[in-house]
């Protein structure tokens, strides 16, 4: 059959292609091809009605982009987070992705630095909500306030002050006040604390934790066995040289995250130093290649994955607007999982 357009196919596209395009609907509605784009991706344009016109007489469908500009929805959700190369992280994303795979979101990830508030702020336009991972101080929460998109704080809040926003947590404060106890039953009083800023809640939190477990148990703390860096691995190398390169050294170490714990066994492998013969270690956040690790450390462990699924969840509430008008805030459990880098303490 011959179209009554002339152009040699029921679509009337007249490319012998099937399937018509964009510019297909410019060409039988008379307008530009970004004037139908702008129409697709629901912005306003004067000939709208002769745009549906082409677009119902040529069949056209947009594709799955389109449609999602047009409805406002792009199923994409930017995560945020401090440090692409933490391997803590790999897990949690695994948990959003579990979650976010099975509605047919997209995850855009991106790394949080210097300038974190512009990142946060390009990231708005393009996603449908964001998972903030990356520390959040009160710029941060501005940032994240000023895109309107739906948030959940993952791990990180602003110390000592509010947000609207979900947060799925885990206790820090109780997963380190443990570390302090179980080294302080092996007799160990000299603990050096290798931490994190105290401006973030998890720097402040486990340090929280394990100076409370030293004061209840009568141990005053000598602050000269606090060492505080930035969760980086060198900043766990450099913090265990001072604390056991002392006259005094520290008998065990307890490092608030996994990048400073493989940054302070590394300087005591290097150093020629016997775990836990020596000093006695436990780490915050276990260390994925710890079954290849002599000794094996031990650490306080949370559920990644879980906490990844959990923050999710809780965005895609929020998107629907099934959420609760309330923010809620989730923290789970921690565990210490005993292995071999702690030994009771031998004097010296």
């Amino acid at each position: 059959m011959t179209d009554p357009s002339g152009n040699g196919n029921g679509n009337g596209n007249g490319n012998g292609d099937a399937t018509p395009k964009l510019e297909d609907v410019a060409r039988v509605a008379d307008v530009s091809i970004s004037t139908v784009s702008r129409y697709v991706r629901g912005l306003p344009v004067r000939q709208a009605e002769k745009i549906a016109q082409a677009i119902e007489q040529l069949n056209y469908r947009p594709n799955a982009i389109a449609r999602g500009l047009r409805s406002r929805r792009t199923h994409a959700i930017g995560v945020v987070v401090t440090d692409i190369t933490n391997p803590y992280l790999a897990s949690v994303v695994r948990g959003i992705q579990s979650v976010g795979g099975a509605t047919r979101y997209n995850l855009y990830l991106v790394e949080g630095n210097d300038q974190i508030q512009d990142t946060i702020g390009d990231l708005g336009s393009r996603v449908d909500g964001i998972i903030c991972e990356a520390a959040s101080g009160p710029e941060v929460v501005e940032a994240l306030r000023a895109t309107g998109q739906p948030t959940v704080l993952l791990e990180f809040e602003p110390v000592g002050h509010a947000h609207p926003f979900d947060a799925v947590m885990v206790d820090n404060y109780g997963g380190a006040r443990r570390a302090g106890e179980y080294l302080l039953q092996l007799g160990h009083r000299r603990i050096g604390i290798i931490g994190g800023p105290l401006s973030t809640s998890p720097g402040r939190e486990r340090y929280d934790g394990v100076v409370s477990a030293l004061t209840d148990a009568g141990v005053e703390l000598d602050e000269t066995y606090v060492e505080l860096g930035d969760f980086s691995t060198d900043s766990g190398y450099q913090a265990a040289s001072r604390l056991l390169g002392r006259e005094e050294p520290a008998t065990a170490l307890f490092a608030v995250n996994n990048l400073t714990a493989i940054g302070a066994l590394t300087y005591m492998h290097d150093a020629g130093l016997d775990v836990p013969g020596e000093v006695s270690f436990v780490g915050f956040d276990p260390i994925d290649s710890w079954q290849l690790m002599s000794p094996s450390p031990t650490t306080v462990e949370r559920p990644r994955s879980e906490q990844g699924a959990i923050a999710m969840r809780l965005l895609l509430d929020r998107i629907t607007g099934n959420g609760p008008e309330k923010p809620r805030r989730i923290v789970l459990n921690t565990h210490l999982a005993l292995r071999d880098s702690c030994a009771a303490y031998r004097g010296r």
